[in-house]
């Protein structure tokens, strides 16, 4: 399967990019991928093609924009925040390339220093926002477009990462009947303000008996207020402190828990668009969404708004006519937490029905099928990404 945009392209990378290793999965011996390290040869780009740098957009910020050129390495953590990257963007730039932040792990639109920083020391160097694209997990922004960043107009593509990455990193699950041990499955990796409401509102409630749930590793956003301790699943495949260093622990936890449970009630990334500077709304569908629709487990989702409803355009079904999902589109966050275990509850009364048991089996069949995934990243990521440069949108 090609693409044009893809088979007329040439990128660059320095460390690798979730985004190329997405397409590559998908586009097989497509892309056209340069490593760019102290052996590259600048000599070697073709002006002529349509060139692109990938590069990571780092979550933390580095303190070294001015360090020693020696100690500043192209696989380290926020390379592109250091005097070494621009100079070799510099460089770039003569030949006509477009640069992209690979952001496609995450989903936040937030106006963060990190991001201000990089934009304001190209404008520097002589690179124009409009040759700057950001690639994202945001799904609110499936169209992508043009948004405004404080004084920058920046091209945005929205990515669907954890959409890919979860049918080819995990490993496919087995249902071997277990027993049901509780109704709920609540898990949680990193333990933020979201995910502290839905399991503290779950327990107020008095659920907290009939779950079986996980926090591996509690934020500092929840000083001060966390009452609940760090606890593991049992024969886990990683302890708590291997899951802080280690993300490859998404797709590698123990999934019998999924079985021994009646319904998994996803807490997701974001709870909620919290007040700050952002240049979007949030609809963040990583691999704790994707699990049980692959697993084959039923769900309710604990996310921002139009969460499920951004199921549905991907082509997948919920349960929206066997109980109420009108929690996907409340906007009191208090309200939803109680909409959302309502509906919990609902679905756990019904998980074994035939109902129920059609849709989990329509959506898992959906989520392995290669096609759908590629219609899917044809729609909502190249089709905007030719929209950019003007190219015709039939996939050869």
């Amino acid at each position: 399967m090609k693409n044009k945009l893809l088979n007329s392209s040439v990128f660059y990378t320095f460390r690798g990019s979730n985004m190329l290793l997405g397409l590559e999965k998908l586009y097989e011996n497509t892309i056209t991928n340069h490593v760019i390290d102290d052996s590259f040869d600048y000599e070697s780009i073709d002006a002529e093609q349509r060139n692109f740098l990938v590069v990571n957009l780092s979550r933390f910020f580095p303190e070294y924009y001015n360090s020693e050129i020696g100690e500043n390495e192209y696989t380290k953590q926020g390379f592109i925040f250091t005097k070494k990257f621009f100079d070799i963007a510099k460089k770039l730039e003569p030949k006509g390339f477009y640069f992209i932040l690979d952001h496609v792990m995450e989903a936040d639109s937030y106006v963060t220093p990190e991001l201000v920083f990089f934009l304001e020391k190209m404008k520097e160097i002589g690179i124009s926002d409009d040759r700057i694209i950001l690639a994202y997990n945001n799904s609110y922004d499936l169209k992508g477009g043009v948004v405004n960043i404080r004084d920058f107009k920046l091209n945005t593509l929205h990515f669907p990462h954890f959409f890919i990455s979860t049918l080819f990193e995990l490993p496919e699950p087995t249902n071997k009947r277990f027993k049901k041990e509780k109704d709920f499955l609540i898990l949680n990796r990193r333990f933020g303000l979201g995910k502290y409401k839905l399991l503290k509102r779950v327990e107020e409630r008095g659920l907290l008996g009939k779950s079986i749930y996980t926090i591996l590793t509690v934020l500092d956003e929840l000083d001060g207020i966390n009452t609940f301790e760090p606890v593991s699943l049992e024969d886990d495949i990683a302890s708590v402190e291997d899951v802080l260093k280690d993300d490859t622990y998404l797709y590698r936890l123990n999934t019998e828990s999924f079985f021994k449970t009646k319904v998994n009630v996803v807490a997701e990334t974001f709870l909620e668009n919290r007040n700050r500077e952002r240049f979007k709304d949030i609809i963040h569908i990583t691999e704790k969404t994707w699990k049980p629709i692959y697993m084959g487990v039923p769900f309710v989702i604990s996310a921002t708004n139009k969460h499920i409803e951004t199921l549905h355009k991907f082509g997948f079904k919920t349960f929206n006519t066997i109980i109420n999902e009108d929690y996907d589109l409340e906007e009191d966050v208090d309200v939803r937490l109680d909409k959302i275990i309502d509906s919990a509850i609902q679905l756990a009364e019904l998980h074994n029905t035939k109902e129920v048991l059609d849709i989990i089996e329509y959506n898992k069949t959906l989520f392995k099928d290669v096609e759908h995934k590629r219609k899917i990243v044809e729609t909502f990521f190249l089709r905007p990404f030719e929209n950019i440069f003007n190219i015709n949108k039939s996939i050869i």
